[in-house]
């Protein structure tokens, strides 16, 4: 267990061996490897570990391997080396800082968020409301107030109209607006309506 390239070395000497060939022979098992296949693989219909898993994938393959003559020896792992002792307790320290770094982490973020919720709270509580006008907003004069046409524009005077504060980022409708001929950027009438009659025939509407 835990011997790096192990499979390296005894790979060009190994060969698959029907269970039959088997029969009334001793076979070592390493049991820390069923254990943890039938804990990782057998679950319920919800996904859940199921917690007699490695019991009930045990009584199956011993009875499979009961069925065909062979004769199992479970082998266990023994008491921990000094060395991989010492491996185990340094990949331990590193897992209890590498969880202490999450949770000193996990708590800065937090406390980032909650500073930046403050500020802003105190932000909108200092921002005047859309609703509020002042005096300067009295004499601002938007485009959708103005009169439609020159009549309605010679009768109307800036005193008579009532201004309100809009949204600033509200923008004017516009009717209409006009473009020079000469203006390249603007494609010509005759070659806009081609060029529709060409997509409308490329999509197949008609």
């Amino acid at each position: 267990m835990g011997v790096h390239s192990l499979w390296k070395i005894v790979g060009p000497t190994a060969r698959p061996v029907r269970l039959e060939a088997l029969s009334k022979k001793k076979l070592a098992i390493d049991a820390s490897i069923w254990i943890y296949q039938f804990l990782k693989a057998m679950r319920d219909k919800d996904g859940n570990s199921l917690p007699s898993s490695h019991i009930i994938g045990f009584f199956r393959r011993i009875c499979k391997l009961l069925y065909f003559g062979i004769l199992p020896i479970f082998v266990f792992d023994g008491g921990v080396p000094a060395l991989k002792k010492q491996t185990i307790n340094n990949r331990k320290q590193r897992r209890e800082k590498n969880s202490e770094s999450r949770q000193e982490t996990a708590q800065k973020l937090l406390a980032i968020q909650l500073q930046r919720e403050a500020e802003n709270a105190l932000n909108r509580s200092k921002k005047p409301s859309n609703n509020t006008t002042n005096g300067d907003d009295d004499d601002v004069i938007y485009f959708e107030d103005l009169p439609i046409n020159k009549q309605e524009r010679e009768s109307s005077t800036p005193s008579s109209i009532v201004y309100r504060k809009n949204d600033e980022y509200h923008l004017p409708d516009l009717k209409e607006f006009k473009v020079s001929k000469f203006d390249e950027r603007i494609m010509p009438e005759e070659d806009l309506t081609e060029f529709y009659e060409d997509l409308i025939m490329l999509m197949g509407l008609i």
